[in-house]
């Protein structure tokens, strides 16, 4: 059990009061739940949990998984090929980006069981990304973490965009393991993408899409490029996560805080 000192006396590792905020007025209620402490506010009065810790010591539900997006349709008008301008302007998106298919694994041990969700034929055409969200959404309330390669900049923003877009409620807040930003800060390898630490630690060759791939879903819902797709995302998720197993012992606190151990 992860403990740590605080104002002379050990008090797990806890948070704010989430109803005072106060922090550092802990006493000790003497009970406990799933592994964790239960410690009561002398400001308020409130009872709180402690914190799982964040080197993972402790059973806790961690969900792997990764998106796949589709093109941005753009329609411009132009005086030349040459472009001046790095950016497009919003005016311009005729067709914004969706997400086609997500697969994820929940990681017991060392034990990486994947699963997703892929749009129809029909959802692909009408860029209709409701229903998977839905249930990508679900799985990420149940998780105490969520992890991913680029997780915090892209997958976590984008499945948070089209959950607010689609009008479904938000999920529960997870603590965040991005695995790009943890290889940066712990490894100098000579290149951060998964497919090279997949290389590098034993891993299998990443699938192959093409930009024809994307546009055949784009335009025509094709079935063949859905379900190509879909098994590459899943053969993300099955490198990734095991990449995530043998990072596991550098994890950081999301605060860039070293662990508490």
């Amino acid at each position: 059990m992860c403990k740590c000192v605080r104002g002379g006396a050990e008090r797990g590792n806890l948070e704010n009061c989430y109803i005072c905020s106060k922090k550092n007025l802990w006493s000790s209620t003497g009970k406990t739940k799933d592994g964790r402490r239960e410690w009561k506010c002398r400001n308020c009065g409130h009872e709180q949990l402690e914190v799982p810790p964040q080197g993972l010591k402790i059973p806790a539900n961690v969900l792997y998984y990764d998106i796949e997006t589709s093109l941005i349709t753009v329609k411009q008008t132009v005086w030349g090929l040459k472009n001046y301008n790095s950016y497009i302007d919003f005016k311009d998106i005729e067709a914004d980006q969706y997400i086609i298919c997500w697969a994820g694994a929940w990681v017991q041990g060392d034990s990486v069981k994947v699963f997703g969700e892929c749009v129809t034929e029909k959802e692909a055409k009408a860029r209709n990304d409701k229903r998977i969200i839905k249930v990508l959404r679900d799985a990420v309330d149940k998780a105490d973490y969520i992890v991913g390669h680029n997780m915090r900049p892209y997958d976590w923003k984008t499945v948070n965009t089209r959950i607010l877009v689609n009008g479904i409620p938000a999920p529960a807040e997870p603590k965040i393991v991005d695995t790009l930003s943890l290889g940066r800060r712990k490894f100098r390898a000579t290149s951060q993408k998964l497919e090279y630490w997949s290389k590098m630690l034993g891993g299998n060759p990443k699938d192959k899409m093409k930009r024809e791939d994307w546009e055949a879903i784009q335009d025509t819902g094709d079935p063949k490029s859905l379900r190509k797709m879909y098994k590459y995302c899943k053969g993300d998720i099955r490198e990734g996560a095991n990449i995530f197993l043998k990072f596991k012992q550098f994890i950081e606190d999301s605060t860039g805080k070293p662990l508490c151990r």
